[in-house]
């Protein structure tokens, strides 16, 4: 197409690129100017900015960096402001294969499908999940989802102009079903797999079977390790079955609640043995918990820190695993 703003993206597939830097002159086509503005769902970042893209290319490395930098519009002006960046590393490996985590057995409506987190040396980029109720055969899946970390088109308006993100309460490891696409009484498949920064998808996950039944929604979870040595870093995912609305995790079994995010991530800095327990509320007000699990730590190999809670455990609240990165 033919527009005078940036915007950048990617293919579905491959290693391809897509941009456009038509704020380079003449004059801005702006939000609202004109009625066939598209969310096109490739696209990832639009901006009606006047800029320009900077693209350094290593050639004996095999990898490319841009940098796009914006000088605003009539309404904020910018000073070479860097508003968007990118790379390709022709050697780095793709993702790791997700773990379709659950549901994995008997379950009520409402479905969420839950993988397992992110894993890879570059961030995620997107997620894609399939659903059939013909095991083997994923030819015309009863769900096709594809979404992207982001998705910045439009912004606020005056005063301020701020681009608006419309992925940005995105858990790309979780996808809702909606309303009416399942039966009860009814086997499925499901798989999932994901996609870097770097445009490398990883291989689908193997596919997890679940049965659609009435029955009490619960809590539940899982670890992605249950013992190694210290210092141990451990994700926890809810796997909760319904729509919980609030978590509550006691993480090294002292009866304190350690975390109220969904998805917590631990590291466990001295040996011992730690019981873990979640707690979920639902809208109706009922709540349920989980059976224990135990983390086991081993010794350190290094001198022991000094002991006390907050020195003894390091608890990263309030993280996305769509941004980490081990």
């Amino acid at each position: 197409g033919h527009s005078h703003n940036y915007e950048r993206g990617a293919t579905v597939q491959g290693n391809l690129r897509l941009m456009l830097s038509g704020g380079g002159g003449s004059a801005l086509d702006r939000w609202g100017m004109y009625p066939n503005q598209t969310d096109y769902p490739e696209i990832h970042r639009s901006r009606d900015h006047y800029g320009y893209t900077l693209v350094e290319i290593d050639c004996s490395g095999g990898s490319y960096t841009a940098q796009a930098y914006s000088l605003g519009h009539g309404n904020v002006p910018l000073d070479n402001v860097l508003i968007d960046s990118f790379t390709r590393h022709r050697h780095s490996p793709a993702p790791i294969a997700p773990i379709a985590l659950a549901p994995d057995q008997d379950v009520p409506l409402p479905i969420s499908l839950t993988a397992s987190p992110y894993t890879a040396s570059q961030p995620i980029m997107s997620a894609e999940f399939e659903l059939t109720a013909v095991e083997n055969d994923w030819s015309a899946p009863l769900v096709k989802n594809h979404r992207d970390w982001e998705n910045i088109y439009w912004d606020t308006g005056a005063p301020d102009f701020e681009p608006i993100d419309l992925n940005e309460q995105v858990d790309l490891t979780r996808l809702v079903i909606d309303d009416g696409v399942l039966a009860e009484n009814t086997t499925y498949w499901w798989r999932v797999r994901h996609r870097d920064q770097n445009l490398l998808w990883s291989e689908w996950s193997a596919p997890t079977a679940f049965t659609v039944v009435e029955m009490p929604a619960g809590a539940a979870f899982q670890s992605d390790v249950s013992n190694g040595e210290a210092p141990l870093t451990v994700r926890f995912t809810d796997t909760s079955t319904g729509s919980p609305t609030a978590w509550h995790w006691d993480l090294d079994g002292d009866g304190m609640e350690d975390s109220s995010v969904r998805d917590p991530l631990l590291i466990y800095n001295e040996s011992g043995e730690y019981p873990v327990r979640l707690e979920v509320e639902y809208e109706d007000g009922s709540e349920s918990e989980s059976a224990p699990v135990i983390i086991t730590v081993s010794s350190l190999t290094s001198a022991p820190m000094e002991t006390g809670k907050l020195q003894t455990q390091q608890l990263i609240n309030g993280l996305n695993l769509k941004d980490l990165n081990p």
